[in-house]
């Protein structure tokens, strides 16, 4: 018969071997589904990217040679094999082997996917490579019609590869972690078998004590010798560390408590009646107070109860999106929240989790950036609608005309450089949005204003605008981007000589107001109307005047709507702000308020 500390030790290291190989395994295959997923990431990505490479070719109708000369280019110092096949399945290029001498690809079952209007998967053994590879496939195509459908491939051999050296690092740690433990489990069952006598009156003393007696009781206990001396110290100090340990499990519930108290999104804990046994400082915010109470008759949302329901049934993480109204007599408008009710097993009357995360102004974003997306491909499609029509005009014999040529020509230019213009204050935008640092030095503001007037001097002579400045005799400094601040007030400068008919006047001028300085342009055009004025400094927002064109104006190319946006974050990226002031038939007021903290004094 084994001893008891060989019982023990072996039972540790069963337990702990087992332990390690279901870790092993849930790791192994944690690891294998996310490195087959990035894979598939990866390959749907570079199938995306050669279709749009290859679309104009295919768009183009490209003969075979020129297509597969694209291919193999596109494909060279690449792992991947790309093929394009046609909707009827043959093979139109391949940057591995001949188009000519590949079968029809019609049948393969990623092809058929892709054809189907789907991105198509499949791992199988090539013929023409005689190896096992891995394909995706996507359709291209062009208003509705099927050019052709792009094909990449990459080998199952280095995906084996890296799955093998996933499980040997995961059983190496395993079986290095299997030693150490079954190591230390003999030891620790050496210990525990040492006199069991002595130790069994030391646990009921102890049981009948306080953390307080453990010295008394490793005198106690020391009495029989030094073995059982150390057997006591062991003991005591077993004691203390359990000591330690409640006093440490405390503390880490007090702070359990404060971070679900600290957290943003809802938490509320429900027992299998959907009353509410928990809920932290969000969810009140969110529903009302609801602890003892049913979910139902605080929340007031069907859809929270559902969901609760279904994850009590069906014993899994559920989640949806909904509006959710405010608790009565609350200030606030409803919010849109994303809850997610996961079951509790051994919650102890807690059987159901329930979070509440805002995600008001994530969808708030997302209208931004559709709106954002909606206004570019207008803003685009416009001046490649004119270059189309006016590219066909030519074409149906225009062009044998010099003089109508050379003014459709004119027109192309135009557009072009309208296009220039939009994508250029784009990227100015995008760089003024992220952050971009500024170049902040000390900054005459008479030479950036001056720089600004002598600069659009000679369109408001064209425009038969008096364009002035005017500056107080003091001369002001202050700490900016003399760049930025130059291209914020050239867009007003602008504006108001495009918008102010002949005979009128454009004036810059500015003043130190308090801690502000403020710069306005004022010009004597038509005026803005006042239900424009809250919305011109929006991205791509053009009010009627700038549609319509004042008297010198009519003819020109419209604004992008985005040299106002412009200015306005520019402005904020100093820490000021923009406005405007403006009366029908009397002209408008442009005014950049900066702060002047820090400014060095005004020179005499």
């Amino acid at each position: 018969m084994r001893s008891l500390r060989a019982r023990i030790a072996l039972t540790y290291a069963a337990l702990i071997v087992l332990a390690m190989a279901v870790l092993g395994a849930v790791l192994l295959r944690t690891e294998a589904q996310r490195y087959r997923r990035l894979l598939n990431e990866r390959l749907e990505a570079e199938a995306l990217l050669a279709a749009e490479a290859a679309r104009p070719l295919l768009r183009a109708n490209a003969d075979m040679a020129t297509l597969n000369s694209f291919v193999q280019r596109l494909g060279q110092g690449s792992t991947l094999r790309i093929t394009v096949i046609a909707p009827d399945g043959a093979v139109r290029a391949d940057s591995s082997h001949d188009p000519a001498r590949l079968d029809n690809h019609a049948g393969r079952p990623e092809v058929r996917a892709a054809l189907a209007g789907t991105i198509g998967r499949a791992a199988r053994r090539s013929d023409t490579e005689q190896r096992e590879l891995i394909y995706l496939a996507v359709p291209v195509q062009e208003n509705e019609r099927l050019l052709s459908i792009v094909r990449v491939a990459t080998p199952l051999s280095a995906v084996n590869a890296g799955l093998r050296e996933v499980a040997f690092t995961v059983l190496a740690t395993a079986a290095a972690s299997a030693l150490t433990a079954g190591a230390l489990a003999a030891v620790i069952a050496g210990a525990v078998t040492r006199p069991l006598q002595r130790l069994r009156r030391a646990a009921r003393e102890l049981a009948a004590a306080d953390f307080r007696r453990t010295p008394i009781l490793s005198t106690r206990v020391a009495v029989g010798g030094v073995e059982v001396a150390e057997l006591a110290g062991a003991f005591a100090e077993m004691a203390e560390r359990l000591r330690r340990t409640v006093e440490r499990l405390n503390q880490e519930r007090s702070r359990l408590d404060a971070l679900l108290a600290a957290s943003s999104d809802g938490l509320l804990a429900l027992d299998a009646g959907g009353v509410v046994r928990y809920q932290n400082p969000a969810a009140v915010a969110l529903i009302g107070r609801a602890e003892g109470r049913p979910l139902l008759e605080t929340a007031r949302s069907h859809e929270l109860q559902a969901l609760v329901r279904t994850a009590l049934r069906e014993g899994r993480r559920v989640t949806t999106t909904f509006l959710l109204e405010p608790p009565p007599a609350s200030p606030t408008a409803g919010i849109w929240v994303q809850a997610t009710a996961s079951p509790i097993a051994g919650g102890g009357g807690w059987d159901v989790l329930l979070i509440l995360h805002d995600i008001t102004e994530v969808r708030r974003a997302e209208i931004t950036r559709r709106d954002f997306v909606a206004n570019v491909s207008h803003e685009l499609r416009t001046p490649l609608a004119g270059i189309k029509a006016v590219v066909e005009t030519l074409r149906d014999g225009a062009i044998q005309d010099p003089t109508v040529a050379e003014e459709f020509l004119g027109r192309v230019d135009a557009e072009v450089d309208r296009l220039v213009q939009l994508v250029e204050e784009l990227l100015q935008l995008a760089r003024i949005e992220s952050g971009a640092e500024l170049v902040v030095e000390e900054v005459d503001l008479r030479e950036v204003l001056g720089a600004c007037v002598d600069r659009f001097a000679h369109m408001a002579e064209r425009a038969g605008v008096t364009l002035s400045l005017d500056l107080p005799p003091a001369l002001l400094y202050l700490r900016a981007d003399a760049a930025r601040l130059g291209q914020a007030v050239g867009n007003l400068i602008h504006n108001a000589i495009k918008f102010t008919p002949p005979g009128g006047t454009v004036r810059v001028h500015a003043e130190a107001d308090g801690d502000t300085l403020r710069i306005h342009v004022t010009d004597t055009g038509q005026g803005i109307d006042p239900a424009d004025l809250p919305r011109i400094f929006e991205r791509f927002y053009v009010a009627d005047r700038a549609r319509s064109g004042t008297g010198h104006d009519r003819g020109r190319t419209r604004g992008t709507g985005l040299g106002l946006a412009i200015v306005k974050h520019i402005a904020r990226a100093h820490g000021g702000s923009v406005s405007a002031e403006s009366t029908l038939g009397l002209g408008s007021t442009f005014t950049i308020a900066l702060p002047l903290a820090g400014m060095p004094p005004a020179s005499p």
